[in-house]
């Protein structure tokens, strides 16, 4: 395990260091971004959801997947209904509180601690998340601020082409659809670059970003949902429902993501607190890397 943290943090120190002596780091992430958002990432859950055995998909996979984003959300919506926090505070803590960076950290620390063969299950796991943090989300924050236009983000969600893979993937798993060599092997070799060029861009992402004026209250709060709240929501399934699937194994792991990089750009667009996430995304995923080794051992203890 020890080996396992020091090559993550090994690999998000690089980006870190690179992006810090780049001229051009804000083009350099871009790219490598779009690269793997389009291109490595689609290429990687693909292959790995055509792979899976989908008679092991049940219920408990899906509800597991599914409560404890619901059960977060409900807890933020009703702490705003009785006063406990401010409305612009609520609705980005809707957001950043159950979407986490699954896809650029949780692949690579799924691969490293379970196996490349589980991160088929990773990026099923993850489809279900984020289309269960958009599609409540985006009502509750609705009922909040008494708005409809913020119903194009899911539509937005929906076009996402990690999701559109993981969907394709599992259709073509389902039907037992079969592709030539001469398109699986280059779709592979594409998705073997994911792991180190998503740690390596996540160390990227971090460098420079601006903390200044952080309120530690509110970043206290945000913590405390995002990963300690609902991890321990999923790991009170596992006992209740005696959960002990490898695949619920990378669902719980999931969940101990830390803020995903992709919520600046949806709290951006739908006019919430997008500079309190740039925060929140800083600080989450530096104590996620001081904290990867206690998640390990505990989860590894469960399972």
């Amino acid at each position: 395990m020890l080996v396992n943290f020091i090559v993550l943090i090994l690999i998000t120190y690089l980006g870190y260091v690179f992006a810090k002596f780049d001229r051009f780091k804000d083009e350099t992430e871009k790219a490598l971004n779009r690269y793997l958002y389009y291109i490595a990432l689609p290429s990687l859950i693909f292959i790995k959801t055509i792979s899976i055995d989908i008679r092991t998909l049940n219920l408990d996979f899906l509800f597991l997947n599914i409560i404890p984003i619901v059960s977060t959300q409900f807890i933020i919506f009703l702490c705003y209904k009785t006063g406990l926090l401010t409305s612009l505070f609520a609705r980005t803590l809707i957001i950043i509180s159950t979407l986490g960076n699954t896809v650029y950290l949780g692949f690579p620390v799924i691969s490293l601690i379970v196996g490349e063969s589980y991160v088929s299950f990773a990026a099923l796991s993850s489809s279900i998340q984020n289309i269960t943090v958009f599609s409540l989300g985006t009502i509750l924050i609705n009922l909040i601020e008494k708005e409809t236009q913020n119903i194009k983000i899911f539509e937005k969600i929906i076009k996402n082409p990690l999701i559109i893979s993981s969907f394709t993937g599992l259709l073509f798993s389902i039907f037992s659809i079969k592709l030539p060599f001469l398109i699986i092997k280059p779709l592979e070799e594409i998705g073997k670059t994911t792991f180190g060029l998503s740690l390596f861009t996540l160390g990227m992402s971090i460098q420079g970003r601006k903390i200044a004026g952080i309120n530690f209250k509110e970043i206290f709060i945000s913590f405390m949902l995002k990963m300690l709240i609902l991890p321990l929501i999923s790991i009170l399934m596992v006992f209740i429902f005696d959960m002990n699937e490898k695949s619920h194994f990378v669902s719980v792991i999931n969940y101990t993501m830390p803020n995903a990089v992709a919520c600046y750009a949806v709290t951006y667009e739908m006019k919430l607190n997008y500079e309190f996430t740039s925060k929140s995304i800083f600080f989450t995923t530096i104590l996620y890397l001081i904290f990867f080794l206690i998640y390990s051992n505990i989860l590894f203890k469960i399972f």
